[in-house]
């Protein structure tokens, strides 16, 4: 990803994958694009109810930096 983002390009990662956590999208981003920084996991419409949320679709916003000192860090509780 780092050689296709400009500065400040924004990322989609988007898993649909009920065995895996948004933990799995977190740890991948540090491996392979430690210059995106996590912004947000985004809510799922209203009428694609989560039963439980680390089951369900996840999708976390990241924006890239060009500086390396950004990482990426854990969601708020």
């Amino acid at each position: 990803l780092s050689k296709l983002l400009v500065d400040r390009g924004e990322i989609l990662a988007c898993l649909n994958a009920p065995d895996l956590g948004e933990d799995f999208v977190l740890d991948a981003m540090r491996e392979h694009c430690p210059q995106a920084e996590f912004v947000a996991r985004l809510e799922n419409r209203e009428d694609f109810p989560e039963v439980d949320k680390q089951r369900n679709l996840k999708m976390l916003h990241f924006v890239f930096s060009a500086d390396d000192r950004s990482a990426v860090s854990p969601p708020s509780p």
